[in-house]
């Protein structure tokens, strides 16, 4: 987003701060319950879907420090899984909602990347712009956001203050700190953004036991700059930090065929940035393939059904008979429970519940098995 509706979108994040904490809501669980109706989706963060009947704590969770006055908003799994699906569903203050961080007086205190999204994914990814573009390494962590409040160096990740990643981090954090003197060298006002590598923090790419971060953006607080790459590196440099590596091609069309290298693995892409500030994620089909093989649970094949997106390059299994077989017997299983005759939807729904792996019987998951079964015996009924 311009600079302009990113001002006008923390403005907005830090109104709904203030609202929160006028309410005298101190902790996740009380904001869970504050959160449950529709309307102050609607009102708060600019989500306006008519259709939808979503509370704003489905989509935005709300974080706390412990010790200090700092509120952090982070968007939900079940945002990234279904906002997509609406043109304005990914609206600007909750583009922002990517761990930001206020004091309970709504001063800005971190901020992070606002969402953005693979090629293909999003309106804005279609139609690229041209002129000069950055094309750099997308590492393959968890992503942490570092900054300064009341003269202590502080980094939240994952959306918390006090996960296992955070805690992780913290400890490398100290660790950078004290051995490079950030006091004294990092500016109060800049919040470097670091991938957080790290044997506990393996998604796909093996990074073989380093421990470390590596500086991939930084943003001014207090004007939003967002730091070039020439930027980048002479931070890195004053923190003693790594910097992410630059990429160098001379069109998109080349980062579109390079990505299709099925010769390299254990990496994950690229991020490219254009001369308007927008990001692209572009990621290997090699990298997809490991991807969607770690997460093919019972809630991801039915809702990728729903979305009519079992097939052709987004999944990958017009190329991976392993991958297809895989997801044919899954919805195999499940039809063969939609199939049998004289049982009520419940009864049908609940028996899907039964498929679902130890963990995945959350509420989201419980909620795509319904709606599967919903659409699948409706679409029976209206074929006769």
């Amino acid at each position: 987003m311009n600079l302009t509706a990113k001002k006008e979108a923390l403005k907005k994040l830090r109104a709904f701060v203030l609202y929160l904490v006028s309410c005298g809501i101190k902790t996740s669980q009380e904001y869970r319950d504050w959160a449950r109706e529709p309307a102050q989706a609607r009102l708060l963060v600019d989500y306006f879907d008519s259709d939808s009947q979503t509370s704003l704590c489905t989509l935005v969770n709300v974080f706390f420090h412990p010790d200090v006055d700092l509120i952090g908003l982070n968007y939900t799994q079940v945002a990234h899984n279904t906002l997509y699906k609406s043109q304005t569903g990914w609206t600007n203050p909750i583009r922002l909602c990517r761990g930001i961080v206020f004091n309970s007086k709504g001063a800005l205190v971190c901020l992070p990347y606002e969402k953005f999204f693979n090629f293909g994914e999003h309106p804005e990814t279609r139609n690229l712009p041209g002129g000069e573009f950055t094309t750099l390494i997308k590492e393959d962590g968890h992503m942490g956001e570092i900054f300064t409040y009341q003269r202590r160096l502080y980094i939240t990740s994952r959306g918390s203050f006090v996960s296992p990643t955070a805690k992780l981090a913290q400890e490398l954090l100290v660790h950078y700190a004290s051995k490079n003197d950030w006091k004294r060298r990092l500016p109060s006002r800049v919040c470097p953004i670091v991938e957080i590598i790290h044997p506990s923090t393996k998604v796909i790419v093996d990074y073989e036991g380093q421990e470390k971060f590596i500086l991939t953006g930084a943003f001014d607080r207090k004007t939003l700059h967002d730091y070039e790459y020439h930027e980048l590196q002479e931070l890195g440099k004053l923190l003693g930090l790594p910097v992410v590596e630059q990429w160098v091609c001379r069109s998109i069309d080349e980062v579109k065929e390079w990505i299709k290298n099925r010769d390299v693995t254990n990496r994950e892409g690229f991020v490219v940035r254009f001369g308007n500030g927008l990001r692209v994620k572009f990621k290997y089909e090699t990298y997809l393939k490991e991807m969607i093989k770690a997460k093919l649970s019972l809630p991801y094949i039915l809702n990728q059904a729903l979305n009519g997106s079992l097939t052709g390059k987004a999944m990958l299994l017009d190329t991976d008979f392993e991958l297809s077989g895989y997801v044919i017997g899954i919805l195999a299983r499940v039809m063969a429970i939609l199939a049998q005759p004289a049982k009520s939807l419940r009864e049908k729904w609940n028996k899907l519940y039964e498929l679902l792996a130890e963990g995945e019987d959350t509420p989201y998951a419980k909620e795509v098995c319904r709606q599967f079964v919903k659409r699948v015996c409706s679409a029976c009924q209206e074929g006769g």
